[in-house]
């Protein structure tokens, strides 16, 4: 069993098992009714795609799955499966997609809002891809010019971006309020040495994203070979040390762990649990 996202309450896994036709299924998981289901396979069956979840149930009580691939039969063309599960079926989508949208990182953060999924993307210079549940690549919206170490997040209902910017000691979040606009408001900006200790030289190279919170102006990180769980508060402008996770994870992101914030949801699937694969699942 390996976790691939999480969204508003709702876990994608990825699961391996003896039942799994094609090497593998994938699985919704609700951590706070106990309850599993198996999407059916997509034609992408058992190759290992970048999946990501979307999900609100402010907004209707399905979710959706993206399933983003390389197809080396079409001359190497990007194009996304979404599954629905109002529908219970995969929709294939290669018409309109941009395929120089791609992710910087498999384990890229990424945000479902407004029934859309975002995420960082790169060709010559970062900005942020959206996705609807149809598959229609919508746009590319901007974000501010030399930053690094992009992140983004949902907050008090809206899309978050946060980084370093390049040229200076400076870490800086900013808020899209104003969704359709696109104009990026600066809502905090702090200098390194205020957040970090002065072992901490290179700090692009120690440090990763957690997340930002949900409902607060709080954001955490982890820094460091130890693997340092810490937190800030851009209100009362204070950094503070939670816990070292003890991970031995050493530099650089591609030795360092996927965090999915998760929040309580307790809603019911809408969709037809396998029950021969459901049994397997709780009783790993």
């Amino acid at each position: 069993m390996s976790l691939l996202d999480c969204c508003n309450g709702l876990l994608l896994c990825r699961w391996h098992g003896a039942s799994a036709e094609h090497g593998f299924h994938y699985v919704l998981f609700n951590p706070s009714t106990k309850k599993w289901c198996a999407l059916p396979d997509s034609s992408q069956a058992g190759k290992m795609c970048t999946a990501r979840l979307g999900f609100d149930a402010a907004v209707s009580p399905h979710f959706h799955v993206f399933e983003f691939a390389l197809d080396n039969g079409r001359d190497g063309d990007s194009f996304v499966e979404v599954y629905s599960s109002k529908t219970g079926r995969w929709f294939y989508k290669e018409d309109g997609w941009d395929d120089d949208i791609s992710f910087i990182r498999d384990e890229s953060a990424t945000v479902f809002l407004n029934g859309r999924l975002h995420f960082p993307t790169t060709d010559d210079d970062i900005g942020i891809a959206v996705v609807d549940t149809e598959g229609k690549a919508m746009r590319n919206i901007p974000v501010p010019d030399d930053m690094d170490c992009a992140f983004i997040q949902q907050s008090q209902g809206c899309l978050h971006f946060a980084s370093f910017d390049k040229f200076a000691d400076r870490l800086s979040i900013y808020v899209l309020e104003d969704y359709d606009s696109q104009e990026w408001i600066l809502k905090h900006s702090v200098q390194t040495s205020d957040i970090f200790p002065s072992r901490y030289t290179e700090l692009r190279e120690i440090f990763q994203w957690v997340a930002i919170h949900p409902d607060s102006n709080l954001f955490f990180f982890t820094v460091g070979r130890e693997t340092t769980l810490m937190s800030y508060d851009m209100n009362h402008q204070y950094a503070k040390l939670i816990r070292s996770l003890g991970l031995g994870s050493g530099y650089g992101p591609r030795f360092q762990p996927q965090y999915l914030p998760y929040v309580i949801c307790a809603i019911v699937f809408g969709v037809t649990s396998f029950a021969h694969l459901t049994s397997r699942l709780l009783t790993l």
